[in-house]
């Protein structure tokens, strides 16, 4: 029984805070949409998973600036460069989802089915490519891989072009075409063309300057698989070494040179993003980053007070129906009025200000000052742009705190309108006091200069 009575206290303590999620910031009680129900249940199944929301917590829902910023600079990070694999069979540039020298695009997955793979490349001119081409249409057996793009090539320009052949073969018969140059390393293509057959990612067998697929399906046929060595000079059409050996491992079927072969035109795809990441300049890039972050930073302004206004705010809220917990334990009866504040209290002081405004700046710490020992979260309404990150430092030295940016959600919660203004527990409600600031006395210069305030005075209630 007291297990049960613990997880009973848990949900109980943990539907507090979910009916002030769902409720706060809409004033005075009020009844929640259709959903209510459905939406709490969501909530209260995951509750065993689910922190507490950070304006219940020690920290208001605000919008860090530092990790802002740690996101614009990860943004500009020397990216990895991995296996890029781009189908051409659809016309389109992206990188697709496909991973590794097993995947086939387009394909339809066999686990049991063999793949004939043509390694291509533009050097064969056009009426090579349109006879590969024409070997693989209509066909979900057959794949034809490009290593890459030409020397100062476009890889958008370079898919056109082969997309542009593909055409040519009618929207139900296209064969399916990649770039991939992980396949070549693999198989260890060096010329083109070259036609290997393979299946879960290992080379059964390979051959060179011919792409005849049902030549190369009659001399593996029965030799694949049995482990046997046959005799004959792969140069001349022999069989080399046999695909499974006993010990199960796997020996590629080389037949050697049997046609006309040409040096492969395009760069290897990887080198060359390798060879384009290495000419950055990464440092610049950085700091480049670091400058836009301040171009480009969303702020939520407030109109600067024009008198001293205070507001209560009730973030109570009243159930439509009943909440029960997944054990069948009644959480919330239909109609009662649930407070957070009855069982999360707010110790803290949220103060709000424009930053950009020398007496607002004096004021917020004025406010921060008479709020001791209590906990001080000071947030800006918005930030010198010009002055960027060096602005920001005068001003947290001026305040001895961070400075948080206000979010949307901090200003519909708590029903901010004017700035400066101060938000704290009052009983069983939110106090939001708007002050209208006078003139900016010396200490204004004292933080323009980056260096504590010293203010003296008080703030008047």
């Amino acid at each position: 029984m007291r297990c049960r009575s613990n997880r009973t206290g848990n949900l109980r303590h943990v539907s507090f805070w979910v009916m002030a999620l769902l409720g706060l910031g809409r004033g005075c009680p009020v009844h929640a949409e259709e959903d209510w129900l459905s939406r709490s249940r969501a909530i209260l199944d995951a509750v065993g998973k689910q922190p507490k929301p950070a304006w219940l917590e020690n920290q208001p829902s605000v919008s860090d600036i530092r990790k802002q910023a740690m996101e614009a600079l990860q943004a500009a990070q020397k990216p990895p460069v991995q296996a890029p694999i781009t189908s051409i069979t659809s016309g389109q540039a992206g990188f697709g989802s496909l991973s590794g020298y097993g995947s086939d695009s387009g394909l339809t997955a066999d686990s049991d089915r063999k793949t004939f793979v043509i390694y291509a490349s533009t050097s064969l001119g056009e009426a090579g490519l349109l006879d590969i081409l024409g070997d693989a249409a209509a066909r979900d057996d057959v794949l034809v891989v490009f290593r890459g793009v030409k020397p100062g090539q476009k890889l958008q320009q370079f898919v056109r072009e082969i997309h542009a052949l593909v055409r040519r073969f009618g929207e139900d018969k296209q064969p399916h075409v990649i770039i991939d140059p992980n396949r070549f390393r693999h198989a260890g293509v060096t010329v083109a063309p070259t036609l290997t057959l393979e299946e879960d990612g290992k080379v059964l067998a390979k051959v060179q300057g011919i792409t005849g697929i049902e030549w190369l399906k009659s001399k593996t046929d029965g030799k694949l698989g049995n482990g046997k060595q046959d005799e004959g000079n792969p140069s001349a059409g022999g069989v080399g070494n046999v695909g499974k050996q006993p010990n199960g491992e796997i020996k590629t079927l080389d037949f050697g040179t049997q046609g006309p072969i040409r040096e492969i035109a395009e760069v290897d795809l990887i080198e060359e993003m390798q060879r384009r990441v290495s000419q950055i300049d990464w440092a610049t890039k950085k700091r480049e980053a670091l400058a836009r972050f301040w171009e480009h930073a969303e702020f939520y302004e407030l109109p600067e007070a024009a008198e001293n206004r205070e507001r209560l705010i009730d973030p109570s809220v009243t159930a439509p129906r009943d909440v029960i917990a997944p054990d069948g334990t009644l959480i919330v009866r239909a109609g009662q009025q649930i407070n957070p504040l009855d069982r999360l209290p707010f110790t803290q002081r949220l103060v709000v200000f424009d930053a950009t405004s020398p007496a607002q700046v004096e004021f917020a710490l004025r406010l921060g000052r008479e709020a001791a020992p209590r906990r001080v979260t000071y947030i800006a309404t918005r930030l010198d742009r010009e002055s960027g990150w060096e602005g920001l430092a005068k001003i947290e030295t001026a305040l001895n705190a961070p400075v948080f940016l206000l979010t949307p959600d901090l200003r519909d919660r708590f029903q901010l309108e004017r700035s400066p203004c101060m938000v704290e527990a009052k009983g069983k409600a939110f106090t939001v006091r708007e002050y209208k600031v006078g003139k900016v006395d010396e200490g204004v210069d004292r933080i323009n200069q980056g260096q504590p305030a010293n203010l003296q005075g008080k703030v008047a209630p």
